[in-house]
């Protein structure tokens, strides 16, 4: 798994905020979380309690500070996804190794993701 490979746990943090934000949403719904200041240590956060726990068919990170950090975490839980279909992470800081992470887990057989919002990162024309 990607995030247990190159990033290091994040489990004694926690972000108050964006657990109750996740918490209002319904489940198998939307989860909006755009311009929240949320960073790649929100990542996990955002993977447990949105796309495990909730299991929200769309995901708006749209306009955050996540970089390709966060990506790897997110990519690793899209390998295991079964409920998301909408992503949108436009405007946030992702690289090419963000983008090719996510190409990657969205490449295998058990990908239900349908549309993806990759706008305004830091994606070269070597990571599209």
């Amino acid at each position: 798994m990607i995030n247990q490979l190159l990033l290091p746990t994040n489990e004694d943090y926690h972000n108050e905020n964006l657990e109750k934000l996740i918490a209002k949403c319904q489940l198998h719904s939307e989860v909006i979380l755009e311009k929240q200041g949320l960073t790649d240590r929100d990542m996990s956060i955002v993977v447990d309690q949105a796309i495990i726990q909730r299991q929200c068919t769309e995901l708006w990170l749209k306009q955050n500070s996540i970089t390709s950090q966060g990506a790897l975490i997110l990519a690793d839980a899209l390998q295991h996804n079964i409920a998301l279909r909408e992503l949108y992470r436009y405007g946030n800081q992702i690289s090419d190794i963000g983008s090719r992470a996510l190409a990657q887990a969205l490449s295998t057989q058990y990908s239900t993701l349908t549309r993806l919002s990759l706008g305004s990162n830091d994606i070269t024309d070597e990571g599209a």
